[in-house]
């Protein structure tokens, strides 16, 4: 087994379907959420997962000088929503397991990619 971080992006567009929520559909489409880190939890394959809030910053350091602003929108027109940290036997079934991951539902982007392999 290999881990595989699937990393949740948000959009105008999911930013505009969250905001067309009443409460009622916003609990639902939490509860979507809850349920599918259930399932991963009880299949063994999660490790961690997170949702992470807009408050950040943005470092970055040109010709000797750090930079810190308000992030993480200044750069983007994306943002990372969340994550789920898993384990999967191939690539091929991660993007699987990603592809029930309730951020699609909203417009949302989801990536997949395998962690690095150091070797031991």
């Amino acid at each position: 087994m290999k881990n595989y971080l699937i990393t949740i992006f948000g959009s105008q567009e999911s930013e505009e379907a969250w905001s067309r929520m009443d409460p009622q559909e916003m609990q639902a489409h939490l509860k979507r959420y809850m349920d599918y880190s259930q399932r991963l939890r009880d299949e063994g394959r999660l490790v961690a997962a997170e949702g992470l809030s807009r408050n950040g910053a943005v470092l970055t350091k040109a010709a000797g000088k750090l930079e810190v602003t308000d992030g993480p929108y200044v750069f983007a027109k994306e943002m990372v929503g969340g994550f789920f940290y898993i384990t999967a036997g191939s690539l091929a079934e991660a993007v699987s397991i990603a592809k029930d991951c309730p951020a699609l539902e909203t417009g949302g982007r989801v990536e997949v990619r395998e962690q690095m392999d150091y070797g031991d």
